[in-house]
């Protein structure tokens, strides 16, 4: 009878030890989607993605707020938007960069507020 309980309980042992081992380890998956490589032939761009961005002109009013930018800043961030020739930059009462510029081939006077939205009227 002592050698059953001990055949038992050894067995009991085994038992539970290879229960534990069913369950598999959950680990993370990669993403279902990966970036598609560029097709072949295809030329590389002229020139980084990140100075080619344009801003978009007069696609949300402009907000009143406490503008960060420097000067420099905001007359790149014109630039960037295709607005040249800022002229008389200057920040008024409300935080909103204001000037004239040329866009679209017509002089325009242009603002820029604490969010970058920019206006060219």
């Amino acid at each position: 009878m002592k050698t059953f309980l001990t055949a038992a309980a050894a067995l009991a042992l085994v038992s539970a030890s290879a229960l534990a081992q069913t369950t598999a380890p959950t680990t993370p998956t990669a993403p279902a989607t990966t970036p598609a490589a560029p097709a072949p032939g295809a030329g590389t761009p002229s020139a980084p993605a990140a100075t080619t961005t344009a801003r978009a002109v007069n696609a949300a009013p402009l907000e009143n707020g406490a503008n960060s930018f420097t000067e420099g800043q905001a007359t790149e961030r014109f630039r960037e938007a295709g607005i040249t020739g800022v002229t008389g930059l200057a920040k008024d009462d409300n935080g909103i960069w204001r000037g004239r510029g040329q866009y679209q081939g017509r002089s325009a006077e242009i603002g820029i507020d604490y969010r970058g939205n920019i206006q060219a009227r």
